[in-house]
């Protein structure tokens, strides 16, 4: 990562690769290090218009325990962006599924889950809520668990 034209390598080691620059210069590179960490968020609920109809878009997605809801757009463009990443928990493994956006000819960008080389379907085996990010009991739980 660049900062000012260094190269930064990591909190320890730069401090003492930084010896010959001043204190401000070491923290304003500490603080843009720390601000380039992408959060990592764990979606564990989606919302659809209309929540029977599984050929819907989802809207938004969110954690309603984390305390987070965000639109679908906010999403793709966060991925996109690099500022953040998400995934959710297949219950039957308990493995992650890495939450990417997919752009395919003649469709909107959306998102959809990506585990062990394989494109999977984890979102909307989600729990449905309302735009609110109140839940609305799911059907059936098969595949990820909300947390």
């Amino acid at each position: 990562m660049k900062y000012q034209g260094l190269t930064l390598i990591g909190y320890g080691q730069m401090a003492t690769q930084l010896q010959h620059v001043t204190p401000c210069l070491v923290q304003e590179a500490l603080d843009f290090e720390k601000e380039a960490v992408m959060a990592d968020r764990m979606i564990t609920m989606i919302v659809k218009p209309h929540l029977q109809n599984s050929h819907e878009r989802i809207t938004h997605v969110g954690n309603p325990l984390a305390g987070w809801l965000t639109t679908l757009e906010q999403a793709i463009n966060q991925i996109e962006s690099g500022a953040e990443t998400f995934y959710v928990l297949d219950s039957k493994t308990g493995r992650r599924a890495d939450v990417c956006v997919r752009k395919l000819y003649g469709r909107a960008p959306f998102l959809q889950s990506y585990m062990n080389g394989d494109w999977g379907n984890h979102l909307l085996r989600l729990p449905q809520g309302g735009a609110s990010g109140s839940f609305i009991p799911p059907s059936e739980h098969d595949g990820v668990r909300a947390v």
